[in-house]
């Protein structure tokens, strides 16, 4: 065994890499720490940026930050900069439409995700439409609106379910919540549409949107034998 596979992958798991890989990968530290341990790719930071008010967005950025092993999650109120290849970026809803500041950077008025592989998803407790009179609402509205701010089609989008635990809301929002829940002919009540199934399915989507099993078969030749 060559001293590479002795190696330690994130999270301390030991790396074993196939033998047929090449020898630049072997030989290379830095390949070594950026690969990811289930496979995706080689030579790529990913970085998971959020706002949570109460928990939920922030519980599921972190379950996404898991499955892609990455440790560069940041709320967006102690963002520092931008580093990642893919950006992951989520919002939870409040009024009716995404936070303010992650609507500010899905702009992108500096340019900082000129050249970054963006995916999106939204956290709320209405994931289908819903009509108002002659508005419409839900989950689906929401993602629009960060779609339009970011002015392209990110590579996925993602609508998740949320909690809400009215003990903990604050009383500007337990009156606006209050007020809506009305309007739908809804009680307020506690709430847990929360289903962590279905991060699975966004991490899927994002690995066969990039084609990323396929982009690491092809980069430096190696086999993807033991991957």
């Amino acid at each position: 065994m060559s001293k590479c596979e002795d190696g330690l992958g994130f999270g301390g798991i030991p790396l074993r890499y196939p033998a047929a890989c090449c020898g630049e990968l072997h030989s290379c530290p830095f390949l070594l720490r950026k690969m990811l341990i289930n496979g995706i790719r080689l030579i790529m930071d990913i970085q998971i940026i959020y706002y949570s008010k109460y928990g939920s967005t922030k519980e599921i950025a972190h379950a996404i930050g898991k499955k892609l092993h990455t440790d560069n999650i940041s709320d967006i109120m102690d963002l520092n900069e931008i580093t990642g290849d893919l950006v992951v970026v989520g919002s939870p809803v409040y009024s009716e439409i995404p936070y303010a500041d992650i609507i500010h950077l899905l702009r992108d008025e500096e340019r900082k995700l000129k050249d970054k592989e963006i995916a999106i998803f939204v956290v709320c407790m209405r994931k289908g439409l819903v009509k108002l009179g002659d508005k419409e609402s839900g989950g689906p509205v929401y993602l629009r609106k960060m779609e339009e701010a970011l002015g392209r089609p990110p590579i996925v989008s993602k609508i998740f379910g949320g909690r809400r635990i009215m003990a903990e809301l604050d009383c500007e929002d337990q009156k606006r919540i209050e007020a809506f829940s009305k309007r739908l002919g809804r009680e307020f009540n506690d709430e847990d549409i929360m289903s962590l199934e279905e991060v699975d399915e966004f991490i899927q989507d994002i690995k066969t949107k990039m084609n990323l099993e396929q982009k690491l078969h092809n980069q430096k030749g190696c086999s993807n034998k033991g991957i």
